[in-house]
């Protein structure tokens, strides 16, 4: 009896789904898992007087991410600071001599993130008075996404034909799909540069989505940056690096997210990937040019604050001097 019941039950959903009335989209789910985030120094320069280290923590938004429990594992005094622009969470900490001669901390993270899917169909005709401040700040030109006489021509040409803001993302979605391929061997990849990207036609995930929204910011749509660690669909193991994808925003119905290089390496999820939340990711900090806080010696704003950024007596510490380590565990 309970086998036909499911059997009629798939049925049902299938014609509903077949007649529009139900999205043909996977059930929303929410995933919950353990992710730990680690930072060494395996060598303090001998002689060195001062280390300053800054780490993207992770937040809750209102939407699909909620960060139940932050744990911050340090043998030293930190605080948490906030950049002024987009808001992101920061761990500061300094070390003076007598200097250890090794820096290791962790933040391990107890976190809940829910698939989505915001109706974009609720679009509205304009930006709510409380958010509009904020929106010049996702229509302007960065250091490497830029905004341009070039791509401006560029989006006109590939959102021709597109009427609503929706129509022009999706035209300039499927436009980078088709224009990049997702390559880590030609030199210059993962730099979040536009200008490369529409030339070279190649790069990762910085690459495709750096495209995307300078293009978007150029038809006079507001997007956004964000990276964080793509967790496995396993109950545990390690993760070997970053993931990003974009955000634009359309009044009535909020930030919309984009994959485009995911939606690249699976085609069948082109559909998935404009417009849904998924729930295998946790978002570290967004946007580009990031100020940190307390500021480095450099003044300079870090390009994609995803890595620990490190400076020893005000000089900055390369990234292949830092090691990392990052980790998760599906809670069931």
């Amino acid at each position: 009896m309970e086998e036909i019941l499911l059997k009629r039950a798939a049925i049902l959903i299938l014609t509903l789904i077949l007649a529009g009335a139900v999205p043909a989209f996977p059930v929303a789910s929410t995933r919950s898992f353990l992710l730990t985030y680690e930072v060494r120094l395996p060598s303090i320069p001998p002689g060195a007087r001062e280390i300053k280290v800054w780490v993207p923590l992770a937040g809750s938004d209102k939407v699909h991410q909620r960060i139940r429990r932050r744990v911050i594992q340090v043998l030293h005094p930190y605080r948490v600071t906030k950049d002024p622009q987009y808001g992101n969470d920061i761990l500061f900490l300094t070390l003076k001599e007598p200097l250890p001669r090794t820096l290791e901390l962790a933040i391990q993270y107890e976190a809940e993130v829910r698939e989505d899917h915001p109706p974009m169909e609720k679009a509205a005709p304009s930006i709510p008075p409380a958010l509009e401040k904020e929106m010049p700040l996702y229509l302007e030109s960065n250091r490497l996404m830029v905004v341009d006489d070039e791509i401006r021509r560029l989006a006109k040409a590939v959102t021709a034909g597109s009427r609503t803001p929706a129509e022009k993302a999706e035209a300039i979605y499927r436009y980078v799909i088709n224009r990049v391929r997702y390559d880590k061997e030609t030199p210059g990849w993962g730099k979040g540069d536009t200008l490369r990207a529409c030339q070279v036609g190649a790069g990762n995930c910085t690459d495709f989505h750096s495209l995307f929204i300078s293009l978007a910011r150029a038809s006079g749509i507001p997007a956004r940056f964000t990276i964080g660690l793509p967790v496995p669909e396993k109950p545990e193991g390690e993760i070997p690096g970053y993931h990003c994808w974009a955000e634009f925003y359309l009044p009535g119905a909020g930030w919309i997210p984009v994959d485009a290089s995911e939606a690249w390496k699976h085609r069948e999820k082109i559909n998935y990937f404009f417009g849904t939340y998924d729930p295998n990711r946790l978002a570290l900090s967004t946007g580009r040019d990031i100020r940190l806080v307390p500021q480095p010696a450099s003044s300079d704003p870090v390009n994609i604050f995803f890595y620990p950024y490190v400076e020893v007596d005000g000089k900055s510490v390369a990234k292949d001097q830092i090691q990392t380590k990052f980790r998760f565990r599906n809670l069931e």
